[in-house]
């Protein structure tokens, strides 16, 4: 696991494609897909660290810690609301704008990030976590959790 890659994964994710739709739930499919794909294509996942099958989808179980630590570290805010159904829901705010966590990636990995990002930038949550449920490492994956 490098939790180092995986907070500059978070904060590139941030600077370049927060949007409305970016919420916890979207954030985790995000980093899921980004670390699948690169393993698809360059056989080794982007951040080593390990995900879940759960009822929501694939889970990264580690992912509040270090939106937390992000938030300590003072580089990111968590935003607490609720979305349209009622439900909790976290968004966030970039503090520092100037970072370069690009720095942090190989070519093929930004190459990666960029296309897991494009693709999915305007899915809201609901669209993405369907999406997950039907991809190949969730259900090749027999039990939850």
């Amino acid at each position: 696991m490098n939790e180092t890659k995986l907070k500059n994964l978070i904060l590139y994710i941030l600077q370049r494609y927060n949007n409305q739709y970016l919420t916890e739930t979207k954030l985790q499919k995000l980093l899921y897909y980004c670390d699948f794909n690169s393993f698809q294509e360059f056989d080794k996942p982007i951040t080593d660290y390990e995900y879940r099958k759960n009822k929501f989808g694939p889970t990264l179980m580690d992912l509040p810690k270090i939106l937390q630590k992000l938030e300590e570290e003072g580089l990111i805010k968590i935003l607490s609301g609720t979305n349209h159904f009622g439900f909790p829901q976290k968004q966030f705010s970039l503090q520092k704008p100037d970072i370069k966590p690009e720095d942090n990636f190989t070519q093929s990995e930004l190459l990666t990030i960029t296309k897991v990002n494009e693709a999915y930038k305007n899915l809201t949550p609901r669209e993405i976590s369907n999406l997950s449920h039907i991809d190949f490492p969730y259900t090749a994956t027999e039990n939850l959790g």
